[in-house]
């Protein structure tokens, strides 16, 4: 059958016209779900302190989500503090902050370098589950050249449509109507309506267990997180700025569930520790069984789980630290 070309080119432009339309249809969905998403969620990773961050730091921390969660330095005068910890942060990326905000150190300072029971031991991150939704989060402050398996396209989507690199059930989460808790929120929160024993489970399999032994098995030393120490307190010892290793204070559900389910972890966790003490010269704090953090009446009021300080509990103990430690250097 002929088609004249007069009536092809008006399927054609319908064609065209219909896809354009569809095309803006979809865009500004897309918009509109990237506006609500960064609207709710933008700051839950606890990454815009990273956009204003000083100059001439005196005093700060690395680690993961427990030294983020232990030191308070809002209540501190007369010195510039920072906290450079994120929630699940490995030695190696506490290295590549310390790389890209070295200037930001002033000398003679002091680094709190947090070395939880999971910091040194098990698989390569990149290896993890939850690793590339995890990463993401550094593309936001990092360069390029600090980012684990860098994607020119992730960092797109990062800095211009962050829901496009969201998980799965965007639509649900964003339509309910709770607001989402941040890092902030949380902080807050007390561990007095929480079921401490099977929480401290649940941590124990996660930071000691899964991805923490082989198929005999043994632990995993995390070669790379070690060497990241090691060349970490290298770099700051370069500058004149003394580092401190220290475990952050935990309840006692915590530990003793670790102890019970392995008790030959802390020989083979305080052994490696001693090690890296011994090879470099620094000192290490070990605060986790602090019985400050104990009392009956007020330790619920101090954590917001069985591993985290909550607020109250970080001024608490970053006034410690700095009678004991700060204070003596």
């Amino acid at each position: 059958m002929f088609i004249s070309s007069s009536k092809f080119n008006i399927n054609i432009k319908k064609f065209l016209t219909r896809l354009f339309i569809y095309l803006i249809i979809m865009s500004v969905l897309t918009c509109c779900v990237n506006y609500l998403y960064i609207k709710k969620f933008h700051t839950l990773d606890d990454t815009d302190k990273f956009k204003n961050i000083p100059s001439e730091i005196k005093i700060c921390n690395f680690g993961s989500s427990h030294g983020q969660c232990a030191f308070n330095y809002e209540n501190i005068r007369g010195l510039t503090c920072f906290n450079f910890s994120l929630s699940n942060q490995y030695l190696s990326y506490d290295l590549r902050l310390l790389k890209y905000y070295y200037n930001n150190l002033a000398r003679g300072g002091i680094a709190f370098i947090v070395i939880s029971y999971q910091s040194l031991f098990g698989k390569p991150e990149t290896e993890g589950d939850s690793f590339l939704s995890k990463n993401k989060s550094y593309y936001k402050f990092l360069d390029a050249k600090y980012i684990k398996l860098y994607e020119p396209l992730t960092a797109f989507y990062v800095k211009y449509f962050p829901s496009l690199t969201a998980s799965e059930g965007l639509l649900k989460t964003i339509l309910r109507q709770h607001k989402a808790r941040g890092f902030y929120e949380n902080w807050l929160k007390t561990a007095e309506k929480i079921d401490l024993n099977k929480d401290a489970l649940s941590k124990y399999n996660a930071q000691i267990i899964k991805h923490k032994l082989d198929l005999n098995g043994r632990r995993i030393y995390n070669q790379e997180e070690i060497d990241a120490l090691y060349e970490m307190i290298k770099l700051l010892k370069a500058k004149n700025i003394t580092p401190v290793l220290i475990t952050t204070p935990f309840l006692n559900e915590y530990v003793e569930t670790v102890r019970k389910n392995s008790p030959e972890f802390f020989d083979e966790f305080y052994n490696l520790i001693n090690k890296i003490c011994a090879d470099t010269g620094v000192k290490y704090y070990d605060y986790s069984c602090d019985e400050r953090f104990q009392d009956e009446h007020e330790r619920l009021k101090l954590f917001r789980d069985a591993d985290h300080l909550n607020k109250a509990g970080a001024a608490k103990f970053t006034e410690i630290i700095f009678k004991e430690i700060i204070n003596k250097n």
